[in-house]
C-alpha cells in the first residue's frame, strides 16, 4: 500500500523507528518494545520501548495524514480557494517535520560527543535556520559537510538521499513564500502529495544519519 493511501490507521504507527539503549542503533524492529528482546546488532536485551524520534514527530506525521485525507470543501463564490486548499497546510507541517528531525539529530550527535545540554541549546540559539545549522553544526557532528554526507546514502526508503534533501529545500521555499507573502500559488498543486510520499525516505534518511554518525561502534 502506498503511504498516501493509508487512512484507516495512524501513520505514526506505520513509520516508527526504535533504538537500542545499549549501542544506540536505530531500525524498524518493533519488537524492541518487548523487554528482553535481543538487539540485532549488539545482542543487548531490550529494556522496553524505545521510540527513536521525539513525540513531536508522530504528532506531525498524523497531522499530515489527517489533513491529506480531509474531504474536499464545498465553498462557493471564491475563485481563489480550490476544493483541496486544506492540503496547503501539509507543506507547512512537512517543513516543520524536517526542522524537528534535523534538530533531534544534531542534539543527539553533540551529546554523543560529550557536549552539555546547555552548550547544545546555546549553539542551537545561535543557528536558528536550517541552512545555518547544516553549515555550522552538521559538520561538527558528522566530520564532513552535508552534501558529502548525503552521497553515502544512494538509497533511503527507495529514494536517493540527495533527492530527499533537494525536495525538502523546495518545500521550505514554498512554505516560506506561502507563510510570509500569503502566496497560495507558491505551493505547487502536486506538492502536498509529494510531501506525503517523501515521509518514508525522510525518516529513513535521519535514521541512517544517526546510525552512521551517532550510534556506538560495535
Amino acid at each position: 500500500m502506498k503511504v498516501e493511501e493509508i487512512d484507516s490507521f495512524p501513520l505514526s504507527n506505520v513509520l516508527g523507528y526504535y533504538d537500542c539503549a545499549a549501542c544506540r542503533i536505530v531500525d524498524r524492529d518493533i519488537d524492541r518494545g518487548f523487554v528482553g528482546h535481543p538487539c540485532g546488532r549488539c545482542g543487548a536485551p531490550s529494556t522496553g520501548g524505545h521510540d527513536y524520534f521525539p513525540f513531536s514527530v508522530p504528532v506531525l506525521l498524523d497531522l499530515i495524514q489527517h489533513h491529506y485525507h480531509l474531504p474536499e470543501h464545498q465553498q462557493t463564490g471564491s475563485v481563489l480557494v480550490t476544493p483541496d486548499a486544506h492540503r496547503l497546510t501539509i507543506v507547512v507541517f512537512f517543513s516543520s517535520l524536517v526542522e524537528v528531525l534535523l534538530q533531534h539529530f544534531l542534539v543527539a550527535g553533540q551529546l554523543a560527543k560529550g557536549l552539555s545540554i546547555d552548550a547544545i541549546h546555546e549553539k542551537l540559539r545561535e543557528t536558528q535556520y536550517v541552512a545555518l545549522r547544516l553549515k555550522e553544526l552538521f559538520p561538527k557532528v558528522a566530520g564532513e559537510d552535508w552534501k558529502h554526507a548525503l552521497k553515502a546514502f544512494p538509497k533511503v526508503g527507495g529514494t536517493s538521499a540527495t533527492e530527499v534533501a533537494v525536495f525538502c529545500r523546495r518545500a521550505a521555499v514554498a512554505r516560506n513564500r506561502f507563510l510570509h507573502d500569503g502566496n497560495k500559488w507558491a505551493i505547487p498543486a502536486a506538492m502536498p502529495l509529494e510531501c506525503v510520499q517523501h515521509l518514508p525516505p525522510l525518516l529513513a534518511l535521519f535514521a541512517a544519519l544517526h546510525n552512521r554518525y551517532v550510534a556506538k561502534k560495535v
